[in-house]
């Protein structure tokens, strides 16, 4: 009987499917996806023989990596930072990942890894400039442009182009720059299709990509999930699984913060 192989794509279902679900139903799972009559036994031996790990049990080692942070810990300090002081989100990460970490270690972690906050030290509306008032006493320059001059490389609305730092979609919208008052500004499209289809984004809450791919911004794409579902997804890395393995993905966030809930209830009570 000739050996059997597993392709790639089976061998990517099995990895991913294991991170959320048990050995009898990710078997179930794989022979009605794929056709076949594996049994517990055959696809426990497979994952056994690629080292794919469930990611369900605490304190594994993390050789080459930070001593510090874990790589899902790493991504959700850079994405929170980005919306909260750090004193907020060592709180948060010693609540999640039940860490013992303070808003110096971060601060530090934060300098030695180049990790911003994203604020850009724009002038916010409503301040004003050193120069503001000095009309006159400084000239203007050969380069300056005469009032009702439009440069001849200005971008239309709708233009749209990638960001370098982060890879995500960037378009040009008739909107109020928040830092500077111009009237127009470079947006994320993922959230600016979103926001045309359903409202702003409430806080607190992230807006992901269903399939991964940062450039399908389509509406049928995009996904609104709590800073705590996110932070689950990170840690167990299930951001992205195939559509047959979602519901047990789901299935395991909910249990996954429920149990958080709890142990937080039980906390106030002693």
């Amino acid at each position: 009987m000739d050996r059997f192989i597993y392709t790639e794509h089976h061998l990517k279902f099995l990895e991913l499917g294991y991170r959320v679900m048990g050995i009898s139903d990710l078997t179930h799972v794989f022979n009605k996806k794929f056709g076949f009559g594996k049994t517990d036994q055959e696809i426990r031996a497979c994952i056994k023989n690629h080292k794919f790990k469930s990611g369900r049990t605490t304190g594994e080692l993390n050789k080459g990596k930070n001593k510090l942070l874990t790589k899902d810990q790493d991504q959700y300090l850079r994405e929170a930072y980005k919306e909260r002081s750090l004193i907020e989100i060592a709180e948060e990460m010693n609540e999640i990942y039940g860490l013992s970490l303070t808003s110096g270690q971060l601060k530090t972690y934060c300098g030695n890894h180049k990790i911003l906050s994203g604020r850009t030290g724009y002038f916010k509306k409503g301040e004003k400039p050193w120069n503001t008032g000095t009309k006159g006493l400084v000239k203007p320059n050969s380069g300056n442009f005469k009032k009702g001059n439009v440069p001849a490389n200005i971008k239309p609305i709708g233009t749209e182009r990638i960001d370098s730092k982060d890879g995500y979609v960037l378009i040009k919208v008739a909107e109020e720059d928040p830092y500077t008052g111009f009237p127009t500004r470079y947006k994320l499209k993922h959230h600016h299709i979103w926001e045309q289809e359903h409202g702003q984004i409430p806080e607190g809450t992230v807006l992901t990509f269903i399939d991964g791919d940062k450039l399908n911004c389509s509406i049928e794409n995009l996904e609104l999930i709590t800073m705590a579902e996110n932070a689950v997804m990170n840690k167990f890395g299930i951001r992205y699984v195939p559509e047959e393995l979602r519901p047990a993905a789901k299935n395991l966030v909910n249990l996954s913060i429920r149990k958080r809930e709890l142990m937080k209830e039980s906390r106030k009570r002693v």
